[in-house]
């Protein structure tokens, strides 16, 4: 194949990650401006809290106030993405799938997942099953690190001077509260990655597309997702192996890689990197638009029809 060809089947793959991955950055960004406003924000509020909860006053109350002010919240946020996380996933299967059957394809996207009866619904509760759960244990870390520390400053000196240390840590969003707001960020804008993956892949099974080979993207400091570059296996077995981003990898759910069907016609001899992908991009997209131009500048010159001569 060559290098213009393979450039143009990698195009849906980059699409693709570039997409989810702007996606997943814009909310973070939401998710951290809001955990600051509702924790950092009400600061000694929260520090209460902790510091009941931590003398057996108050016990669980805590707890129900990280689940109404965090997790309930940031699960909603994530979900305002949905959209557009299953429209890159549209997007990106049909045009792998289109490739592989060499045919233009009348199914619409929705038609896959409507294939299995409330297919949607599923892949909707799934991801947000993993968000619930990863935000709760995000919570339960906090809890249990800043009761920790809280240990540490009440042996260490007054409780008044505790309760300060762990007002300003909290105001600062430092230490265990900047854990916490990276953590419960972070699962928020893998939520995209995960519904977009569980809608995707729903479409290459429906058309039998069973082996997926595993490709490595903008990885360049995770050994795991190296090795695993080219390796093959029926979407079965990658469940459970561990898909990208489920945490098997040493990159956890800042992974970029993809599973692609074996029967899509492209050639990546190893790991690509960010720079790399970007340019290859760019490349397209700037041959697109020269091509766009070189049509809409070709001007037909118009056709007169003089006639024959005739002899006066």
């Amino acid at each position: 194949m060559n290098q213009q060809k393979n450039d143009e089947q990698l195009r849906p793959i980059l699409d693709y990650i570039n997409t989810l991955a702007l996606l997943k950055e814009t909310a973070k960004s939401e998710a951290k401006s809001y955990l600051f406003q509702v924790i950092a924000g009400n600061s000694e509020k929260i520090a209460t809290l902790f510091v009941n909860d931590f003398k057996n006053q108050d016990k669980k109350k805590l707890h129900k106030q990280l689940q109404k002010n965090v997790v309930i919240p940031i699960l909603d946020l994530a979900q305002k993405y949905k959209v557009g996380a299953m429209q890159a996933a549209s997007v990106y299967a049909k045009a792998i799938i289109s490739e592989v059957r060499k045919s233009r394809l009348k199914k619409s996207f929705w038609d896959w997942l409507s294939s299995v009866k409330n297919k949607e619904k599923e892949i909707e509760t799934e991801a947000r099953e993993m968000l619930a759960n990863r935000l709760e244990n995000a919570a339960l870390g906090y809890e249990l690190a800043t009761k920790s520390l809280m240990s540490d400053l009440f042996l260490a000196g007054s409780n008044r001077a505790a309760k300060e240390r762990i007002t300003e840590e909290i105001a600062g969003g430092k230490r265990e509260t900047g854990t916490f707001f990276n953590a419960s960020a972070e699962s928020a804008g893998s939520y995209i990655w995960q519904i977009a993956d569980l809608a995707a892949n729903e479409a290459f099974q429906s058309e039998n597309l069973e082996r997926m080979k595993w490709i490595t993207f903008f990885s360049n400091s995770c050994p795991d997702c190296e090795d695993l570059h080219g390796k093959v296996k029926t979407y079965e077995r990658w469940q459970i192996h561990g898909l990208p981003r489920s945490g098997v990898t040493v990159c956890r759910s800042h992974c970029h890689c993809v599973l692609v069907p074996v029967e899509y016609p492209v050639e990546i001899a190893k790991p690509m990197s960010l720079a790399s992908g970007r340019e290859i991009l760019q490349r397209i997209n700037e041959e697109t638009r020269s091509k766009t131009r070189d049509v809409g500048n070709k001007k037909q010159e118009p056709s007169v029809d003089l006639g024959d001569d005739e002899e006066d």
